[in-house]
């Protein structure tokens, strides 16, 4: 796992969401939450494009209509 944001890519957020809705038994608004808050860091601070099209949701991960076609 890449020690900053910045070195993350697509598989990298993919496998910490999934992680968050199999592993770690949480509600499942957690890994969403988790995915906003990532958008925030990337666009926020560090000044980054979020590819979120990109993103493949694990399995009871449902990305809603407008955040897929809000963000690119």
């Amino acid at each position: 796992m890449p020690d900053h944001p910045n070195e993350m890519g697509a598989r990298e957020i993919e496998q910490f969401l999934a992680h968050l809705a199999v592993n770690r038994n949480v509600a499942a608004s957690t890994p969403n939450q988790a995915l906003s808050a990532l958008i925030f860091l990337y666009r926020e601070v560090l000044h980054q494009e979020f590819a979120q099209s990109q993103l493949i949701p694990p399995t009871g991960l449902a990305l809603t209509e407008p955040r897929t076609t809000a963000i690119h």
